[in-house]
This record gives structure tokens, C-alpha cells and sequence, in this order.
């Protein structure tokens, strides 16, 4: 009786109803789980991620959705189940309402915490990389909500980390990210202040001054030009930066430096 009364609250009419039935679910599947037969567990989260994920009405209850899931990733019991349902909310990146993005970035901010299920199965790395690129075009705030969780959540994309990374590997992963994402990586260099320390903003900064001047070096050599003072600024690990030069990519580095030179 208590499923049937759940499910009737989740489908009822009024968004605020439905929005309350959710939550009230996920919490009861929180703190009954191991209780709840496992048919009854279906039921309710059919209702939480096959349909009021889906809700075309209320962005309220396509939210709320969401952070119902994310609640119950608090809960280590709840993953065998919850795995392969994910995938089904990944889409929801892309919703039209920010406060449904916001939700979808915060569980997967969770997600990346946790052992055996990975945040870019939900929702692959390059609609991702789209999302941030579009926080950064049109109305959307390239600082806001959004935009600063992805930049939380792809940080070591973007800056890998680690005493095994070298500076070829920053390198190469930095410009292929701004070959590939130009537009992202733009707005993940807008709210680097907030992902990053000084240190590894600074660093970041110097290995795109590193690329830049090899660049300009590689173009004096082009034009039969003295590159002399240049070819003291980079070492061999910057070799790597050849494969990706363009007059484009050139454009993105200069941009990125000086985003970050503000921050």
C-alpha cells in the first residue's frame, strides 16, 4: 500500500505533488532498501528515472529527479541496481532548464567519488566537452553554476595531475583538448581560479607560453627569420607541440593565456 500511495503521488497532476511524492521516495529507498522488495524498488524508480526524468511539464520534477538518484548513490547497497539506469539521465546534460544541468552535474560530481560505476558512463566525456563549450556561447553564463561544476569535474582533463606526469603529457593533452574542444577549454580556463591552485595555474600558463613560442619559432623558420631569443624559452619536451600547430590553435593559446593571466 505504502509503493501504491507513492506511485499515485508521482502521478499526480500537480507538479508540487509530484515533486514531493519523489522525494519522499528516495528517501524511504534509502533507509529501507534491504526491507523493500526488489519488484517494489523497480516500481519507484521506474517512476524516478523513466518517467518524471522525463517529465516534458516541470523542469522542477525532472530536477528533483535527479537529486533523488544522487541521494541514493549515498548508499553503497543501491549501486548494483542504479548502474545500469544512469546512462538513461545522462541526456539530461543538455536540458533546457539550468537547474536541471545543475543537478545533472552534481551527481556526477558524486559519481566520480565512487568505486565501479564511472561519471563518462553516464555521460560520455565528449557531450561533456559540448556542454561546456556551450556555457560558454550565447546566454549562458561561462562562470555560472553549470559551467564551474564541469570545470570541477573534468579538471584533470584539462591539467592532469600527478607525480608520473611529466610536462610532455600536459602538453599533449592541453593541446589536444584545444584542438579538439577549443570552445571548452576556453571556458574551463574562465574558472580556473576555481578548480585550481596558483601553482598549477601558473605551471598551466607556462606550458602554453612554452607551445605558443614554439609556434612563432616553427613560423620564423617558415620565413627564414631569426628565432634565436625564442628557442631559449622551450626544450625538446615541447616537440610534441608540431603536430597540433595551427593558425587556429595559435588563436586558442593566446586567448587561454590570457583568460588565465586574469585570473
Amino acid at each position: 500500500k505504502s509503493v501504491e500511495s507513492l506511485s499515485r503521488l508521482m502521478e499526480d497532476d500537480v507538479p508540487c505533488v509530484r515533486v514531493s511524492g519523489c522525494k519522499a521516495s528516495a528517501e524511504i529507498l534509502a533507509e529501507f532498501w534491504v526491507a523493500i522488495p526488489i519488484a517494489d524498488i523497480r516500481t519507484l524508480l521506474n517512476h524516478i528515472i523513466a518517467k518524471h526524468a522525463c517529465d516534458t511539464k516541470s523542469a522542477a520534477v525532472r530536477a528533483e529527479a535527479v537529486k533523488a538518484v544522487t541521494s541514493l548513490l549515498a548508499e553503497e547497497k543501491t549501486h548494483a541496481v542504479l548502474r545500469p539506469l544512469l546512462p538513461s539521465m545522462g541526456n539530461l546534460i543538455n536540458d533546457k532548464t539550468e537547474r536541471v544541468r545543475v543537478a545533472v552535474v552534481d551527481m556526477l560530481l558524486v559519481i566520480k567519488k565512487l568505486r565501479g560505476i564511472k561519471y563518462y558512463n553516464v555521460c560520455p566525456a565528449k557531450s561533456l566537452l559540448a556542454r561546456l563549450a556551450d556555457e560558454g556561447r550565447g546566454r549562458n553564463n561561462p562562470t555560472g553554476p553549470v559551467a564551474r561544476g564541469l570545470s570541477n569535474l573534468l579538471s584533470n582533463s584539462f591539467f592532469p595531475s600527478g607525480s608520473k606526469k611529466t610536462l610532455t603529457d600536459v602538453i599533449n593533452r592541453t593541446m589536444r583538448l584545444l584542438s579538439d574542444s577549443p570552445q571548452a577549454a576556453v571556458t574551463f580556463y574562465r574558472n580556473a581560479s576555481s578548480q585550481l591552485s596558483v601553482n598549477s595555474i601558473c605551471k598551466l600558463t607556462a606550458v602554453l607560453m612554452k607551445c605558443l613560442c614554439y609556434f612563432i619559432v616553427e613560423e620564423k623558420k617558415v620565413r627564414g627569420e631569426d628565432e634565436t631569443d625564442l628557442s631559449l624559452v622551450f626544450d625538446d619536451e615541447a616537440i610534441d607541440c608540431k603536430k597540433h600547430a595551427s593558425t587556429a590553435l595559435m588563436a586558442t593559446v593566446c586567448e587561454s593565456i590570457s583568460i588565465l593571466s586574469d585570473t
